[in-house]
């Protein structure tokens, strides 16, 4: 609670029952993370430059959760809630987007993503 990890590899490590409470993670490896095994309650990280391939965050409610400059190849957000969530200049190839809401995510500047409007809940946008 209320740390930051940076420069470390936490990659394939047991987080069951962890909880992340005001965590940042810099310049961070953290493959194969099964961050859907962690205590839910109050979950708040921030990442900024992480190497978090091919983890889990299926079933979380992630508020608010800042990812800039992450690489998210073949992450799991399938059925996970992500109210005002940032993904901010992220690689999300191969992500997995399955019964998500992504209603209020901003993922504009998110790049190799792939959503599937009758799978997920995404943002109504208004045409001129």
């Amino acid at each position: 609670m209320e740390c930051s990890f940076i420069d470390c590899n936490l990659s394939n490590g047991n987080k069951t029952n962890t909880t992340f409470k005001e965590v940042s993670l810099r310049h961070s490896k953290m493959m194969g993370l099964r961050f859907d095994t962690c205590n839910s309650f109050l979950v708040d990280f921030i990442f900024l430059d992480c190497l978090l391939d091919m983890g889990s965050f299926a079933g979380m409610e992630l508020k608010k959760q800042k990812f800039t400059d992450c690489k998210l190849i073949g992450i799991d957000f399938s059925d996970s809630k992500l109210p005002l969530a940032v993904f901010d200049n992220c690689d999300m190839n191969k992500a997995i987007f399955s019964n998500s809401d992504l209603s209020k995510v901003n993922y504009s500047t998110t790049f190799n993503i792939t959503l599937n409007p009758k799978e997920n809940k995404l943002p109504a946008h208004r045409f001129i």
